[in-house]
Protein backbone atom coordinates (compact mmCIF):
# COMPACT_ATOMS: atom_id res chain seq x y z
CA UNK A 1 0.00 0.00 0.00
CA UNK A 2 0.82 3.99 -0.79
CA UNK A 3 1.82 5.99 1.70
CA UNK A 4 -1.25 7.62 1.73
CA UNK A 5 -3.27 4.44 2.41
CA UNK A 6 -0.62 3.82 5.51
CA UNK A 7 -1.78 7.31 6.83
CA UNK A 8 -5.65 6.72 5.93
CA UNK A 9 -5.20 2.89 7.94
CA UNK A 10 -3.55 4.98 10.46
CA UNK A 11 -6.77 7.90 10.79
CA UNK A 12 -9.10 5.21 10.96
CA UNK A 13 -7.08 3.28 13.63
CA UNK A 14 -7.12 6.24 15.67
CA UNK A 15 -11.37 6.49 15.22
CA UNK A 16 -12.04 3.11 16.41
CA UNK A 17 -9.23 3.56 19.56
CA UNK A 18 -11.25 6.42 20.62
CA UNK A 19 -14.43 4.49 20.23
CA UNK A 20 -13.34 1.94 22.15
CA UNK A 21 -12.40 4.25 24.76
CA UNK A 22 -16.47 5.94 24.56
CA UNK A 23 -17.33 1.46 24.37
CA UNK A 24 -15.46 1.30 27.49
CA UNK A 25 -17.00 4.10 29.23
CA UNK A 26 -20.69 3.75 28.34
CA UNK A 27 -20.21 -0.20 29.21
CA UNK A 28 -18.35 0.68 32.41
CA UNK A 29 -18.01 4.39 33.33
CA UNK A 30 -22.13 5.06 32.83
CA UNK A 31 -23.05 2.01 35.51
CA UNK A 32 -20.64 3.20 38.04
CA UNK A 33 -21.61 6.48 37.63
CA UNK A 34 -25.55 5.68 38.50
CA UNK A 35 -25.37 3.20 40.78
CA UNK A 36 -26.15 0.35 38.92
CA UNK A 37 -22.46 -1.66 39.09
CA UNK A 38 -22.65 -0.97 42.86
CA UNK A 39 -25.98 -2.95 42.77
CA UNK A 40 -24.65 -5.68 41.01
CA UNK A 41 -22.26 -5.67 43.27
CA UNK A 42 -24.34 -5.76 46.24
CA UNK A 43 -26.28 -8.83 44.35
CA UNK A 44 -23.00 -10.90 44.24
CA UNK A 45 -22.18 -10.47 48.06
CA UNK A 46 -26.22 -11.17 49.06
CA UNK A 47 -27.10 -13.72 46.35
CA UNK A 48 -30.40 -12.51 46.13
CA UNK A 49 -31.73 -10.08 43.15
CA UNK A 50 -33.35 -6.51 44.67
CA UNK A 51 -37.11 -8.44 44.02
CA UNK A 52 -35.83 -10.97 46.44
CA UNK A 53 -35.02 -14.09 44.11
CA UNK A 54 -32.59 -16.29 45.02
CA UNK A 55 -28.99 -16.33 43.28
CA UNK A 56 -27.48 -19.50 42.37
CA UNK A 57 -23.84 -18.80 43.27
CA UNK A 58 -22.34 -22.68 42.80
CA UNK A 59 -22.03 -23.94 39.64
CA UNK A 60 -18.53 -25.80 39.16
CA UNK A 61 -17.62 -26.66 43.32
CA UNK A 62 -14.86 -24.07 42.45
CA UNK A 63 -14.98 -20.98 43.94
CA UNK A 64 -12.72 -19.04 41.89
CA UNK A 65 -14.53 -20.59 38.80
CA UNK A 66 -17.89 -19.68 40.36
CA UNK A 67 -17.08 -16.13 40.99
CA UNK A 68 -15.78 -15.71 37.54
CA UNK A 69 -19.61 -17.73 36.05
CA UNK A 70 -21.75 -15.35 38.26
CA UNK A 71 -21.67 -11.94 36.28
CA UNK A 72 -23.65 -13.37 33.70
CA UNK A 73 -25.97 -14.80 35.28
CA UNK A 74 -26.84 -11.43 37.31
CA UNK A 75 -26.91 -9.13 34.41
CA UNK A 76 -29.36 -11.71 32.40
CA UNK A 77 -31.77 -12.84 35.01
CA UNK A 78 -33.97 -10.53 34.33
CA UNK A 79 -34.13 -11.01 30.49
CA UNK A 80 -34.82 -14.42 30.76
CA UNK A 81 -37.44 -14.04 33.34
CA UNK A 82 -39.87 -14.11 30.49
CA UNK A 83 -41.64 -10.08 32.25
CA UNK A 84 -39.62 -8.51 28.91
CA UNK A 85 -40.01 -9.21 25.61
CA UNK A 86 -37.79 -6.39 24.12
CA UNK A 87 -35.24 -7.10 26.47
CA UNK A 88 -34.84 -10.76 25.25
CA UNK A 89 -35.14 -9.32 21.63
CA UNK A 90 -32.06 -7.44 22.73
CA UNK A 91 -29.62 -10.06 24.43
CA UNK A 92 -30.86 -12.43 21.10
CA UNK A 93 -29.59 -10.15 18.48
CA UNK A 94 -26.29 -9.04 20.21
CA UNK A 95 -25.28 -12.86 21.08
CA UNK A 96 -26.03 -13.75 17.52
CA UNK A 97 -24.60 -10.71 16.51
CA UNK A 98 -20.44 -11.99 18.50
CA UNK A 99 -21.63 -15.32 17.73
CA UNK A 100 -21.27 -14.58 13.94
CA UNK A 101 -18.32 -11.84 14.24
CA UNK A 102 -16.74 -15.12 16.44
CA UNK A 103 -16.85 -16.88 13.07
CA UNK A 104 -15.22 -14.15 10.67
CA UNK A 105 -12.51 -13.87 13.05
CA UNK A 106 -12.15 -17.49 12.74
CA UNK A 107 -12.16 -17.17 9.15
CA UNK A 108 -9.55 -14.31 8.57
CA UNK A 109 -7.39 -15.62 11.14
CA UNK A 110 -7.04 -18.87 9.16
CA UNK A 111 -7.44 -18.53 6.12
CA UNK A 112 -6.74 -14.64 5.41
CA UNK A 113 -3.84 -14.75 8.12
CA UNK A 114 -3.05 -17.87 7.54
CA UNK A 115 -2.13 -18.16 11.10
CA UNK A 116 -0.98 -21.70 12.50
CA UNK A 117 -3.88 -24.04 14.34
CA UNK A 118 -2.91 -23.51 17.64
CA UNK A 119 -1.76 -19.53 17.23
CA UNK A 120 -6.10 -19.53 15.84
CA UNK A 121 -7.70 -21.30 18.26
CA UNK A 122 -5.57 -19.43 21.44
CA UNK A 123 -6.31 -16.01 19.70
CA UNK A 124 -10.05 -17.10 19.16
CA UNK A 125 -10.63 -17.78 22.92
CA UNK A 126 -8.67 -14.62 24.49
CA UNK A 127 -10.45 -12.52 22.01
CA UNK A 128 -13.48 -14.34 23.68
CA UNK A 129 -12.59 -14.36 26.95
CA UNK A 130 -12.07 -10.49 26.90
CA UNK A 131 -14.99 -10.01 24.95
CA UNK A 132 -17.30 -11.59 27.86
CA UNK A 133 -14.99 -9.72 30.34
CA UNK A 134 -15.00 -6.16 29.31
CA UNK A 135 -17.63 -5.61 26.60
CA UNK A 136 -18.37 -5.94 22.44
CA UNK A 137 -17.81 -2.19 22.76
CA UNK A 138 -14.44 -2.04 24.33
CA UNK A 139 -13.30 -5.31 22.64
CA UNK A 140 -14.24 -5.54 19.05
CA UNK A 141 -13.11 -1.87 18.42
CA UNK A 142 -10.13 -2.74 19.10
CA UNK A 143 -9.55 -6.01 17.04
CA UNK A 144 -11.31 -3.88 14.02
CA UNK A 145 -8.27 -0.97 15.02
CA UNK A 146 -5.38 -4.29 15.44
CA UNK A 147 -6.85 -5.46 12.20
CA UNK A 148 -6.74 -2.37 9.86
CA UNK A 149 -3.69 -1.15 11.39
CA UNK A 150 -1.46 -4.40 10.51
CA UNK A 151 -2.95 -3.80 7.05
CA UNK A 152 -2.07 -0.80 6.90
CA UNK A 153 1.57 -1.03 8.23
CA UNK A 154 2.38 -4.29 6.87
CA UNK A 155 -0.09 -4.86 4.00
CA UNK A 156 -1.35 -8.46 3.52
CA UNK A 157 -3.37 -9.05 0.52
CA UNK A 158 -7.19 -9.33 1.91
CA UNK A 159 -7.88 -12.70 0.81
CA UNK A 160 -7.88 -16.24 1.07
CA UNK A 161 -4.72 -17.38 0.97
CA UNK A 162 -4.05 -20.95 -0.73
CA UNK A 163 -3.27 -23.79 -0.30
CA UNK A 164 -5.54 -23.75 2.90
CA UNK A 165 -5.89 -27.53 3.67
CA UNK A 166 -9.71 -29.03 3.54
CA UNK A 167 -8.84 -30.42 6.48
CA UNK A 168 -8.78 -26.92 7.98
CA UNK A 169 -11.65 -25.46 6.25
CA UNK A 170 -13.77 -28.72 7.46
CA UNK A 171 -12.33 -27.50 10.61
CA UNK A 172 -13.56 -23.88 10.31
CA UNK A 173 -16.96 -25.19 9.00
CA UNK A 174 -17.34 -27.77 12.28
CA UNK A 175 -16.42 -25.15 14.48
CA UNK A 176 -18.72 -22.50 13.31
CA UNK A 177 -21.66 -24.90 13.38
CA UNK A 178 -21.34 -25.67 16.56
CA UNK A 179 -20.30 -21.90 17.40
CA UNK A 180 -23.74 -21.07 16.31
CA UNK A 181 -25.55 -23.55 18.52
CA UNK A 182 -24.30 -21.43 21.63
CA UNK A 183 -26.91 -18.60 21.84
CA UNK A 184 -29.75 -20.75 21.53
CA UNK A 185 -29.49 -21.55 25.18
CA UNK A 186 -31.56 -18.85 25.53
CA UNK A 187 -34.30 -20.15 23.49
CA UNK A 188 -37.02 -18.20 25.42
CA UNK A 189 -39.87 -20.98 25.85
CA UNK A 190 -37.30 -23.41 26.78
CA UNK A 191 -35.49 -21.18 29.64
CA UNK A 192 -39.03 -20.15 30.76
CA UNK A 193 -40.38 -24.07 31.21
CA UNK A 194 -37.12 -24.45 33.68
CA UNK A 195 -36.66 -23.70 37.74
CA UNK A 196 -34.54 -20.51 38.12
CA UNK A 197 -31.79 -22.30 39.90
CA UNK A 198 -30.94 -24.43 36.55
CA UNK A 199 -31.69 -21.51 34.35
CA UNK A 200 -29.11 -19.54 35.85
CA UNK A 201 -26.77 -22.51 35.58
CA UNK A 202 -27.08 -22.58 32.29
CA UNK A 203 -26.45 -19.05 31.68
CA UNK A 204 -23.32 -19.26 34.08
CA UNK A 205 -21.76 -22.25 31.49
CA UNK A 206 -21.83 -20.23 29.05
CA UNK A 207 -19.06 -18.29 30.48
CA UNK A 208 -17.05 -21.18 28.59
CA UNK A 209 -18.47 -20.26 24.88
CA UNK A 210 -15.51 -18.78 23.31
CA UNK A 211 -13.34 -21.50 25.09
CA UNK A 212 -15.80 -24.41 23.52
CA UNK A 213 -16.02 -22.38 20.18
CA UNK A 214 -12.55 -22.51 20.29
CA UNK A 215 -11.41 -25.59 21.18
CA UNK A 216 -14.06 -27.09 18.56
CA UNK A 217 -11.74 -25.70 15.72
CA UNK A 218 -8.59 -27.07 17.39
CA UNK A 219 -9.65 -30.63 17.69
CA UNK A 220 -11.93 -30.70 14.51
CA UNK A 221 -8.05 -29.69 12.78
CA UNK A 222 -6.24 -32.46 14.43
CA UNK A 223 -8.91 -35.27 13.78
CA UNK A 224 -9.88 -33.62 10.36
CA UNK A 225 -8.40 -36.68 8.24
CA UNK A 226 -10.61 -38.76 10.34
CA UNK A 227 -13.43 -36.67 9.43
CA UNK A 228 -12.85 -35.94 6.09
CA UNK A 229 -16.39 -35.78 4.80
CA UNK A 230 -15.78 -32.72 2.54
CA UNK A 231 -13.48 -33.87 0.06
CA UNK A 232 -15.43 -32.81 -2.93
CA UNK A 233 -16.36 -29.71 -1.85
CA UNK A 234 -13.72 -27.21 -2.58
CA UNK A 235 -11.62 -25.03 0.52
CA UNK A 236 -12.94 -21.49 -1.42
CA UNK A 237 -16.31 -22.91 -1.44
CA UNK A 238 -16.27 -23.97 2.49
CA UNK A 239 -15.09 -20.43 3.34
CA UNK A 240 -17.42 -18.83 1.29
CA UNK A 241 -20.22 -20.59 2.59
CA UNK A 242 -19.26 -20.22 6.39
CA UNK A 243 -18.98 -16.77 5.89
CA UNK A 244 -22.69 -16.43 4.45
CA UNK A 245 -23.86 -18.58 7.31
CA UNK A 246 -22.64 -16.24 9.65
CA UNK A 247 -24.48 -13.52 7.57
CA UNK A 248 -27.81 -15.12 7.80
CA UNK A 249 -27.36 -15.93 11.32
CA UNK A 250 -26.79 -12.38 12.03
CA UNK A 251 -29.83 -11.35 10.26
CA UNK A 252 -32.04 -13.19 11.39
CA UNK A 253 -31.26 -11.99 15.17
CA UNK A 254 -31.60 -8.93 13.74
CA UNK A 255 -34.42 -9.63 11.91
CA UNK A 256 -36.34 -11.03 15.32
CA UNK A 257 -35.83 -7.81 16.93
CA UNK A 258 -36.77 -5.46 14.50
CA UNK A 259 -39.90 -7.41 13.56
CA UNK A 260 -41.65 -9.53 16.74
CA UNK A 261 -42.17 -6.19 18.21
CA UNK A 262 -44.26 -4.75 15.65
CA UNK A 263 -46.64 -8.11 16.89
CA UNK A 264 -46.95 -6.53 20.87
CA UNK A 265 -50.31 -4.16 22.13
CA UNK A 266 -48.01 -1.11 21.44
CA UNK A 267 -45.76 -1.81 18.51
CA UNK A 268 -43.70 0.99 17.92
CA UNK A 269 -43.55 1.48 21.85
CA UNK A 270 -42.02 -2.07 22.21
CA UNK A 271 -39.60 -1.34 19.14
CA UNK A 272 -38.07 1.47 20.95
CA UNK A 273 -37.70 -0.32 23.91
CA UNK A 274 -35.90 -2.81 22.33
CA UNK A 275 -33.15 -0.30 20.72
CA UNK A 276 -33.13 3.14 22.32
CA UNK A 277 -30.91 2.91 25.49
CA UNK A 278 -33.12 6.42 26.63
CA UNK A 279 -36.46 4.05 26.97
CA UNK A 280 -33.99 1.80 29.66
CA UNK A 281 -34.22 4.32 32.85
CA UNK A 282 -32.66 3.65 35.66
CA UNK A 283 -34.12 4.22 38.72
CA UNK A 284 -31.82 3.90 41.47
CA UNK A 285 -33.17 1.06 44.14
CA UNK A 286 -35.88 -0.19 41.33
CA UNK A 287 -36.44 -3.81 41.12
CA UNK A 288 -35.44 -4.30 37.66
CA UNK A 289 -32.73 -1.84 38.13
CA UNK A 290 -29.93 -4.22 37.12
CA UNK A 291 -32.27 -5.75 34.27
CA UNK A 292 -32.73 -2.22 32.81
CA UNK A 293 -28.82 -1.60 33.16
CA UNK A 294 -28.01 -4.51 31.40
CA UNK A 295 -30.34 -3.93 28.53
CA UNK A 296 -28.93 -0.36 28.51
CA UNK A 297 -25.38 -2.40 28.10
CA UNK A 298 -26.47 -4.36 24.86
CA UNK A 299 -27.64 -1.71 23.36
CA UNK A 300 -24.86 0.22 23.64
CA UNK A 301 -23.01 -3.26 22.70
CA UNK A 302 -24.72 -3.03 19.50
CA UNK A 303 -24.60 0.63 18.60
CA UNK A 304 -20.60 0.87 19.39
CA UNK A 305 -20.03 -2.39 17.24
CA UNK A 306 -21.91 -1.43 14.64
CA UNK A 307 -20.64 1.89 14.29
CA UNK A 308 -16.73 -0.55 14.05
CA UNK A 309 -17.87 -3.11 11.85
CA UNK A 310 -19.41 0.22 9.49
CA UNK A 311 -15.41 1.24 9.24
CA UNK A 312 -13.98 -1.88 9.40
CA UNK A 313 -16.25 -3.28 6.42
CA UNK A 314 -15.46 -0.40 4.46
CA UNK A 315 -12.06 -1.44 4.39
CA UNK A 316 -11.75 -4.81 4.03
CA UNK A 317 -14.22 -4.34 0.89
CA UNK A 318 -11.54 -1.75 -0.26
CA UNK A 319 -8.79 -5.02 0.02
CA UNK A 320 -11.12 -7.59 -1.39
CA UNK A 321 -11.95 -5.04 -4.62
CA UNK A 322 -8.36 -4.72 -5.25
CA UNK A 323 -7.53 -8.15 -4.86
CA UNK A 324 -10.20 -9.50 -7.75
CA UNK A 325 -7.30 -10.79 -9.77
CA UNK A 326 -6.74 -12.73 -6.59
CA UNK A 327 -10.11 -14.36 -6.58
CA UNK A 328 -10.06 -15.41 -10.16
CA UNK A 329 -7.07 -17.11 -10.16
CA UNK A 330 -8.24 -19.01 -7.07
Amino acid sequence: MDGDTTLWGLLVSSFLLILAYKGYDLLWGVPRRDGSLKAIVEVKRNKRFPNGNALTAKYTGSETLDQWMITPVILYEGLLDGSNLPYFLMLLDVHASMQATSTVMLVRLAAVHALPTSLTALTIAGLGMLNQAYGAAFVYPLYCMAEIMLDAIAPTKLAFRFPITVRQTQAIWIASMIGFAFPLIFAYPWLLSLQRPLRQKIVAYYRFAPLAFAAAYFVADRVGDSLAFMHTVSAHQTLVTVLDIATVYATIGHFAALVLPLFQPKPWHALRRVFLPTSSHIRPGSQRMISDAAHRFLQYDIYVIGAAFFVWQFWVEKGWKSNDQLWLEQ
